[in-house]
């Protein structure tokens, strides 16, 4: 166990390091964050309406913790929600273990399952796997018009018309395992990481999308496309991709490696440019961005390690507070990292003051941490010979704040793999 005084000392190693390396960014004279919010009212008057919007976004997000509430969202007997995104203010699209896509209108409980695609005939056989692991990544491109995520055969990709979900083509004959993260570049161009060890590139043009709309509008039933990849590039060390994030900004993509490293490419090039060991190198499955702050935040067993975004060198660690359990999810709001913990636990990181959101128990300090609620537990032979005797949270596979930035979207499920079950829920 942690001592008092080695999570003290953590605490603000972790909060020295942040600070410096962002002093200039986040705690330096005239720094907006750092005085009034009478002074940025004020400062309206003057032209200043960009800071104080920007102080008030911060001010919420640090705040809202302490004010949110669970409200679950019943999904029938689904196996665990891995991915999810939102597709309006009051809908959401979600992926799950047993390879399922369905979107969820959270205002009235109402749920709607979107056909998997299939692969088409080819001249390439293609790979199945022996097992479906599921949806573990869902994607919109930055206009809102195309989403892209698994396809029936988890090795490949689906790409579908937003908001309505028609279809528009399929990514295949490309990867042999399983696809674990695809991002958008832009509107046209997204990339694929897969188990396999090999980053993809696929172009969905709007002459394409075009085809296939004009095709449905005479047919009886909805067709698409395949596509194949542009670029293909497998990593040195035969690492599985586990999780990619990208930066519009320096226009560089990171891989998250099953194997404990983050790797930086440059894509106007498709050139890796840096390669960096993780302090923490157990189950590094989750990796988030923030532009404002120039910081990934990657989840491990134990830890949230922060990278600088230009170089991958590790700022700081933080330990999550729970043991063995993992980190599932991470995402950033404003300057408050959201973390997502196997246990069911969303625990608030602000980056600013170095530790997680606290309040106070009964006289003690305590971080701020909400639970998952109840969920569905599918209780067949196997949880009643080897799982019935403990009891078994939800974990946070993947987490999603609205536009507003005052709801959280929550899912899961249970940690253990043999167990089946799903936990949604709508934190407001």
């Amino acid at each position: 166990m942690q001592s008092n005084e080695d999570a003290a000392s953590s605490r603000k190693s972790a909060a020295a390091a942040l600070t410096e390396r962002h002093r200039g960014e986040w705690m330096g004279a005239g720094d907006p964050e750092s005085a009034s919010v009478f002074h940025h009212i004020r400062s309206r008057t003057i032209g200043h309406a960009k800071h104080r919007r920007k102080v008030i976004c911060n001010l919420t997000t640090r705040r809202l913790p302490h004010v949110l509430s669970e409200r679950e969202i019943p999904v029938g007997e689904i196996n665990k929600i891995f991915a999810s995104e939102w597709i309006s203010d009051h809908q959401v699209v979600v992926g799950t273990k047993c390879n399922r896509l369905m979107a969820l209108d959270l205002n009235l409980n109402h749920q709607v399952s979107i056909p998997m695609l299939r692969s088409l005939p080819s001249k390439k056989p293609e790979t199945l796997p022996m097992n479906n692991s599921g949806i573990h990544s869902i994607s919109i491109n930055p206009s809102g018009t195309l989403l892209a995520t698994g396809a029936d055969n988890p090795n490949n990709i689906g790409v579908y018309r937003l908001p309505t979900f028609d279809p528009v083509c399929v990514g295949q004959n490309c990867h042999k395992d399983w696809m674990f993260s695809v991002v958008w570049l832009d509107d046209q161009y997204l990339v694929a990481g897969s188990r396999d060890s090999q980053l993809s590139v696929w172009s969905v043009s709007q002459e394409l999308c075009d085809r296939v709309q004009d095709t449905n509008e005479i047919a009886t039933v909805p067709s698409y496309e395949s596509i194949f990849p542009i670029a293909l590039r497998s990593s040195e060390r035969n690492e599985k991709v586990r999780a990619l994030e990208y930066s519009p900004q320096t226009k560089e993509l990171a891989s998250l490696s099953a194997n404990g490293f983050i790797h930086l490419w440059d894509l106007r090039g498709f050139r890796k440019v840096h390669s960096r060991r993780l302090p923490y190198c157990e189950e590094n499955v989750c990796i988030a961005l923030s532009q404002d702050h120039s910081l990934y935040a990657v989840g491990s067993q134990s830890h949230v390690t922060f990278l600088d975004s230009r170089n991958g060198r590790c700022v700081a660690s933080v330990h999550s507070k729970e043991r063995g359990s993992g980190v599932r999810s991470v995402s950033f709001k404003d300057g408050v990292l959201t973390v997502g913990t196997g246990q069911g636990a969303l625990m608030f990181f602000e980056l600013r003051a170095g530790h997680f959101i606290e309040k106070d128990v009964d006289g003690r300090t305590m971080p701020v941490k909400l639970y998952t609620g109840k969920g569905y537990l599918h209780r067949d032979s196997l949880f009643h010979q080897f799982f019935s005797e403990s009891s078994h949270p939800n974990a946070v596979y993947t987490h999603r704040y609205d536009k507003s930035g005052t709801r959280l979207f929550v899912a899961g499920g249970p940690l253990p793999s043999g167990l089946s079950g799903n936990y949604a829920g709508l934190w407001h």
